[in-house]
């Protein structure tokens, strides 16, 4: 059995690659998984909502969904 280990630091710079690979275009994917992506990474980045940052424009600064969506 291949038992492959992989750091936290791999799987951040694999995370980035795929990641900036949907937003230009260069991997495709379809728009319900683009937006369940985007929802990870905000939760991942964010943590749980709360009520401070229930704010219109508060996501407006990050890249999450393809220009084309």
């Amino acid at each position: 059995m291949l038992c492959v280990c992989v750091c936290v630091c791999e799987q951040r710079m694999f995370f980035l690659q795929v990641k900036e690979g949907i937003l230009n275009d260069e991997i495709y994917c379809p728009p319900e998984t683009a937006v369940l992506l985007a929802s990870y990474a905000v939760q991942a980045k964010y943590g749980d909502h709360g009520a401070l940052e229930d704010k219109n424009g508060y996501l407006a600064n990050d890249r999450l969904l393809p220009a084309r969506y």
